[in-house]
């Protein structure tokens, strides 16, 4: 593992190696994903395109979850690597383990439990809820592997390594694909084939992650390191599991959103859930950055190098502002021949999808410099060891967006579906730039 200590040295050329990595790794993720809508969209059709899509948000809603208890971990990891304290730091790493093993199990029996009757209130159309139901059961049997990658992948990037997480998506997102092709071709199981090809890399995944945090990464784990503990237990919770809950409250705006987008029927499914594949592009370089922000801050925090986390946000910000000005102009112009590669069927079915995507995707380009400072910001909280205020943060997007998608369709009609998604993102901006200054100040104050 290569290490990277942000505690010294020039903010911008640090963020920006740390960065680059993730951003490859997202773009990678991301190419690996269109690929993936490609080969349902077109070698098996619309309907198994709309059939995952409409699985999508409860999938996000897992996904989410332990993303934000990683994301929790990864804090504190960090922290102990800028503060030089490599024995914490392995004791960290090695209790996350234990705890995504256990949760996603927990969160593995209540998936598989429920998702058919999470379809069917989310009123998915029944010509796909037995597609969806499948799509989505096979997947939860890999959450477990999601999770425990997405912790060792924290683990990595909170110590300055965004490099080994590049590798394995590149690996991961070729195999993947080769794997929907050739079980899509070759046999008949439909939208099967594509989740069964996910799960089974997920595993190959986390078994290679796990093996080569503890053989190449100098993690020498003992059996100590992974005994309960319950003051580092909950510390570590008390930093993932309002995050956890943060993405949970997003998600579950997501899959009311969903369900508003259920009734306009499977049209209107797939041209959302297209532009939804395309502006996750989009969120590329705020996510990447978003990853090195919080490793700089974590890692400084740690040192006690207040002076560099408020330089080193700012350097962030001027980096992803020179960005937005390329991003945005540049997919006004050519995302509708963009999203056009996604699906394929009768012109004019296709063509209505594409009206609808585009719509979806112009309204959330608009607003995507709020969505870059509320990225940054939160990153900033979350790597002095406040999680509550991003919690706080999620929670009010999620009762924003689920009050604008009941209410501004009843005036706006599907305008009013198009506009739920970004929503909030202007009020959240400012309310974690205001609760970022508060913070820096507070622990100015006391050094």
């Amino acid at each position: 593992m290569s290490a990277l200590s942000m505690t010294s040295g020039r903010p911008s050329g640090l963020l920006v190696r740390f960065a680059i990595p993730l951003m490859l790794g997202d773009i990678i993720q991301q190419m690996y994903t269109i690929a993936d809508s490609m080969v349902v969209g077109r070698l098996i059709g619309v309907n198994a395109f709309a059939a995952v899509s409409a699985s999508g948000a409860l999938y996000w809603l897992i996904q989410a979850v332990i993303f934000g208890f990683s994301h929790g971990f990864g804090a504190l990891t960090a922290q102990r690597f800028g503060a030089g304290n490599y024995p914490g730091l392995r004791r960290a790493c090695a209790l996350s383990l234990r705890l995504a093993f256990v949760i996603g199990l927990v969160m593995t029996g209540l998936c598989l439990a429920l998702s058919k009757t999470l379809l069917t209130v989310m009123n998915t159309p029944l010509e796909i809820l037995d597609d969806a139901a499948l799509y989505l059961g096979i997947l939860s049997g890999g959450i477990i592997a999601v999770f425990i990658n997405s912790v060792v992948f924290s683990a990595f990037r909170a110590t300055g390594d965004s490099k080994t997480p590049l590798y394995v998506f590149i690996a991961s997102s070729v195999l993947n694909v080769i794997l929907d092709v050739v079980l899509v071709l070759y046999t008949p199981m439909g939208v099967a084939a594509v989740a069964a090809a996910t799960t089974g890399v997920q595993f190959l995944s986390a078994g290679f992650n796990v093996w080569y945090l503890i053989k190449h990464a100098g993690m020498n784990f003992t059996r100590e390191d992974f005994a309960p503990g319950a003051p580092l237990a909950g510390e570590l919770l008390r930093l993932g599991a309002p995050l956890g809950a943060r993405n949970c409250a997003a998600a579950a705006g997501g899959i009311i959103i969903q369900y508003i987008i259920n009734g306009y029927g499977t049209v209107f499914i797939a041209g959302i859930a297209a532009a939804k594949k395309l502006y996750s592009v989009l969120f590329i370089m705020g996510s990447g950055m978003e990853g090195a922000a919080a490793a700089f801050v974590a890692q400084n925090y740690g040192a006690g190098r207040f002076d560099r986390i408020t330089s080193g946000v700012r350097s962030a910000r001027r980096i992803l502002f020179a960005g937005l000005m390329v991003i945005i102009p540049f997919m006004f112009l050519f995302g509708r021949r963009i999203l056009g590669i996604l699906v394929s069927g009768e012109d004019a079915q296709v063509d209505a999808v594409l009206d609808t995507a585009v719509k979806q995707l112009r309204v959330c380009l608009v607003l995507l410099p709020f969505l870059y400072m509320l990225l940054l910001y939160r990153s900033g909280l979350q790597g002095m060891g406040n999680s509550f205020t991003p919690m706080v943060s999620g929670l009010l997007e999620a009762a924003l967006r689920i009050a604008a998608v009941l209410a501004l369709p009843l005036f706006l009609g599907a305008w009013g579906v198009f506009l739920s998604e970004p929503i909030g993102w202007p009020v959240m901006a400012v309310q974690l730039y205001a609760a970022y200054v508060s913070v820096v100040r507070q622990k100015e104050k006391r050094t």
